[in-house]
């Protein structure tokens, strides 16, 4: 019996899992104490948003390096970039604030190139779909290659080097 797209596609968001969202969630709500400390430090009254002083993009992006990847511990985070994320209202991301404090040890190119190549040559048939036009593809290689948690580098440069290699 064939189900109609609108029965499937209830089935599919269904299997969904949230769990992303919810680990997420609670990493951002870890910072709450220290943003509520912050506040009471400096006379900020709770009727106040903390946006006024920490933007929550940034904020977000802290608690992903944190807990989403081997390249950032909560301690570091705490003592050196989030008092560098307080009333930094500029371009700059969490990622080049951590660059600019020199937190991370960059992983050299041949060696980056060498775990993208180990990578992709365990997806043969991913690989072949990428190729084929699924360019979705590149952040499942990119999940894969950050899960390993030896390459130290702004997810971005990685992302065009997957591409790059993926495109040879």
């Amino acid at each position: 019996m064939s189900k109609s797209f609108q029965e499937y596609l209830a089935e599919v968001e269904s299997l969904l899992d949230f769990s992303f969202e919810k680990r997420l969630a609670g990493a951002c709500v870890k910072w709450m104490p220290l943003i509520n400390e912050y506040m009471n430090a400096n006379g900020i009254s709770n009727d106040e948003s903390p946006q006024t002083f920490m933007d929550a993009k940034k904020l977000r992006d802290l608690a992903v390096y944190i807990e989403f990847t081997d390249l950032l511990d909560f301690s570091t985070a705490k003592n050196k970039v989030f008092p560098e994320l307080i009333n930094n209202f500029t371009e700059e991301t969490t990622w080049e604030v951590i660059e600019r404090l020199g937190l991370l040890e960059k992983t050299d190119s041949s060696e980056i190139n060498s775990i993208i190549e180990e990578v992709l040559s365990k997806y043969p048939e991913k690989v072949a779909a990428y190729k084929a036009g699924n360019k979705n593809l590149a952040g499942m290689f990119m999940g894969e290659i950050m899960r390993g948690g030896k390459i130290k580098m702004n997810p971005k440069e990685l992302n065009e080097l997957i591409v790059e290699n993926l495109e040879k």
